[in-house]
């Protein structure tokens, strides 16, 4: 239930910030901001909201299983088991990744591949991304709202 809430909300927000369902590499800078404004101004969102910083890495399954293990020990779901949701798994991979999720002491109930063109929850990922790229590289308008959502809790470093 909280899922379809959330990925009914962010569609909502898409429409409305103009980003509609393209990736953040594709939309342009306003669209960008207005979304991450209204993603990061939602109550049901606030708190949830977690990236990494990885430097100098092509190693992304490393990055991914570091962000979402980080993310978890600070955020556990209510029933212990997690669904993580990973845009572009591979079938192949999907058994590799549950056991090194375990291996870090996280016991997902499922791996799966989701679709940044089919799910909401999936761009957000990637906005998330963008965003924290965005800020931590000094991009004028992004740096100033990642500061202020770190500041007041509305997005979390990991």
């Amino acid at each position: 239930m909280y899922l379809d809430a959330v990925r009914a909300l962010l569609l909502d927000i898409e429409h409305g910030s103009g980003k509609g369902s393209r990736k953040w590499a594709i939309s342009n800078d306003d669209k960008h901001l207005t979304y991450m404004e209204r993603v990061l101004s939602e109550p049901l969102l606030k708190g949830g909201l977690y990236y990494g910083e990885h430097r100098n890495t092509i190693e992304y399954r490393t990055a991914t299983l570091s962000t979402v293990v980080a993310a978890l020990a600070l955020h556990p779901p209510e029933d212990g088991k997690p669904h993580i949701l990973i845009d572009g798994l591979k079938d192949a991979e999907r058994q590799g990744l549950m056991v090194d999720f375990r291996r870090c002491g996280v016991h997902p109930d499922k791996v799966i591949e989701t679709d940044d063109k089919k799910d909401p929850l999936a761009r957000l990922a990637d906005a998330l991304a963008g965003f924290a790229r965005d800020g931590i590289q000094w991009h004028k308008a992004m740096k100033p709202l990642l500061d202020r959502s770190l500041k007041n809790g509305l997005i979390r470093k990991v």
